[in-house]
């Protein structure tokens, strides 16, 4: 049992990672009541798909060496579960899912790919040709 939640946590905290995002977006009205609550929102936005991305990529990174297809593949898989995030939204009273809160998880996914790009460089796992 342990040795199967250790080879599995990648995925194990991954999907954790996305309830938590899940039960956020279920939230009908969410505001934490301050004059800057858009900010804060957008920032939660950007800080989600931040994670999200990183967790993508370290599930990838254990299926592939091939590091363009883990970056790509982490890239699409959190861009398709922003997409889904906004339809859910559409269901829950006092939200609406929109294409701008769509950019702004996508400023996350690539600030997060920035911060991948940068690990793997420095680490000689990547580059430049």
């Amino acid at each position: 049992m342990i040795d199967m939640l250790r080879k599995n946590i990648d995925l194990i905290s991954l999907i954790l990672w996305c309830v938590v995002i899940f039960v956020f977006s279920s939230i009908p009205s969410f505001s934490s009541g301050l004059k800057e609550d858009y900010f804060i929102r957008k920032i939660a936005h950007v800080s989600e798909y931040f994670v999200l991305v990183c967790m993508f990529y370290n599930f990838y990174k254990n299926k592939s060496r091939n590091e363009l297809f883990n970056v790509v593949m982490s890239a699409l898989a959190s861009l398709a579960y922003a997409f889904t995030d906004e339809v859910h939204q559409t269901f829950i009273p006092g939200r609406s899912g929109n294409f701008f809160d769509i950019s702004i998880d996508s400023i996350g996914i690539l600030v997060g790919l920035l911060f991948i790009m940068v690990f793997l460089f420095r680490n000689h796992r990547l580059t430049i040709s």
